[in-house]
């Protein structure tokens, strides 16, 4: 009763505690193409695609990355996308749209270039 009145506690050993390292938190696929740059938006049929404004060739245009079936965003950076080059006014297509083996590859050659 004394030791534990002393603060001391005679069966115990003292431990010593090292912080732990904060996680690094994994982000989200949307968050990566922020991060680049792009945002989400929707087609007039209701389609989301990534997009961003860019200069193409002298011309105002946009991107729109898609998963590879056109139909909604990329889950993954890991998922295969579908590429696209749209002049900003008429929305025509600049250049025929590209399939790339997985997002992670496309956003790479992104910071390559």
């Amino acid at each position: 009763m004394i030791a534990a009145m002393s603060g001391e506690w005679p069966l115990c050993e003292k431990l010593s505690v090292t912080p732990r390292k904060k996680a690094r938190k994994r982000m989200s696929v949307e968050e990566v193409m922020e991060k680049h740059g792009f945002r989400i938006s929707a087609s007039c049929a209701g389609k989301a695609s990534y997009t961003k404004w860019v200069k193409h060739k002298g011309v105002r245009a946009y991107v729109t990355v898609t998963d590879i079936s056109e139909d909604g965003l990329p889950n993954s950076l890991d998922e295969p996308v579908r590429v696209g080059i749209y002049d900003l006014r008429s929305g025509d297509e600049l250049e025929p749209n590209q399939d790339i083996g997985s997002l992670k590859s496309y956003l790479e050659s992104l910071d390559e270039q």
